[in-house]
């Protein structure tokens, strides 16, 4: 559990949600997530905290009494769906992320999450796949891309990972994972010049990234004959 004052309102907000007392759990999350969110979003915020804090049969609760309120809420069966990816089994996940698809199949987040229970669980093949089917349905959405990019990196394929991490680059500059990644690729790939470039430019762009800055050092070393 972290130590800041929105996660250290974790057991006051456990304790509001397990008497059902909804709306002083509401005015409490106001005060720390701002009193212009709308209700179905402070519930997903409470939520949000309890998870965090690893209370997560109470996050739970209080997901599942936001969706009693506002069934269609995105933000509401996003999270209530991606509890289940991590805590729960298979059976309870799988629905809920259809569940999601179904009542908004023009937002990428059904897909994506489905695709990364299947990742949770072993299925790598059919993770990619939707991943895959994410980019070509919602081009404009990062963690799709990222998601695909990563789908390679996981099997290990560095050469079509390094496309793909280009490919996020040149299409979302502001991603900072994709450079690193890309990096990460050239250096599997034994390509050091390469990757020095990369992480040149990478730093130019994100001069603060601890892992951009020890990746440096690490192809700077190799170059060297370190």
């Amino acid at each position: 559990m972290t130590s800041s004052p929105v996660a250290e309102s974790a057991p006051q907000f456990k304790r509001l949600v397990r008497a059902h007392k909804w709306g002083a759990a509401l005015k409490v999350a106001a005060t720390k997530f701002g009193p212009k969110i709308s209700e179905s979003l402070l519930f997903a915020r409470i939520g949000e905290t309890l998870v965090e804090a690893d209370m997560v049969a109470v996050a739970e609760t209080c997901f599942e009494e936001g969706l009693t309120r506002w069934p269609d809420d995105i933000w509401l069966l996003y999270h209530y769906a991606n509890l289940a990816t991590f805590y729960r089994t298979s059976e309870v996940a799988f629905p809920r992320w259809q569940d999601l698809i179904s009542r908004h199949p023009g937002s990428p987040l059904g897909i994506c999450g489905m695709a990364v229970l299947r990742q949770v669980r072993g299925d790598d093949p059919g993770a990619e796949a939707l991943f895959a089917d994410a980019t070509g349905l919602f081009p404009d959405y990062v963690w799709a891309a990222d998601g695909y990019a990563n789908s390679a990196a996981r099997r290990e394929d560095w050469p079509t990972a390094l496309v793909r991490w280009i490919d996020v680059i040149q299409r979302f500059p502001g991603h900072q994972r994709a450079y690193e990644q890309t990096v990460r690729a050239l250096v599997e790939l034994q390509d050091f010049e390469a990757a020095r470039v990369a992480v040149c430019r990478g730093i130019e762009a994100f001069p603060a990234s601890p892992t951009l800055l020890a990746q440096s050092e690490v192809i700077m070393t190799r170059l060297a004959g370190g």
